[in-house]
């Protein structure tokens, strides 16, 4: 069972993932905000996800009890809580959404021989993908961060 949020960019890229394998989606709701800001926002949460696992009623769908939730998501979830709360076991998945079907296949033990080549070739312009952001170079990224910032100080005109 894989959870994500229904920021649609994320849910696509996920869906898109793994066309290939059979994998059940559960997606809360995070009020259409990618995983990582809304763990940080405390929207993707413990409480979040046992709420839809239980009016999903997942147990009597699935017969196991596991999660596997992104590993963006980890600042904002406790996984003992998701474990407390409805009975199934939360586990941090990879970061990128490509490297799913190797960590499934490697029985969610971490990364297959064949993520660990990918990210090595992919040296430095890996980046966090969890929809929001693809493979970016840092200096991208700083630029982004500089508009932001200018967009952030600049007065506003006066008012007539």
């Amino acid at each position: 069972m894989l959870v994500t949020a229904n920021y649609k960019l994320t849910f696509d890229r996920l869906r898109s993932s793994l066309d290939t394998l059979d994998a059940w989606l559960l997606v809360a709701d995070t009020l259409g905000i990618n995983v990582w800001c809304a763990a940080g926002k405390g929207t993707f949460c413990a409480d979040e996800i046992a709420r839809v696992v239980l009016q999903t009623r997942l147990a009597e769908i699935v017969d196991h009890r596991r999660l596997v939730l992104p590993q963006l998501s980890a600042p904002g979830v406790a996984a003992h809580k998701v474990k407390e709360a409805c009975g199934f076991r939360a586990i941090f998945g990879p970061v990128c959404a490509t490297d799913l079907p190797g960590f499934l296949a490697a029985d969610m033990r971490g990364r297959s021989a064949d993520a660990r080549g990918h990210l090595r070739r992919a040296g430095a312009r890996r980046t966090r993908t969890d929809g929001a952001v693809g493979r970016l170079d840092r200096r991208a990224l700083l630029a982004c961060a500089g508009i932001v910032a200018v967009a952030a100080v600049r007065p506003r005109p006066a008012s007539r």
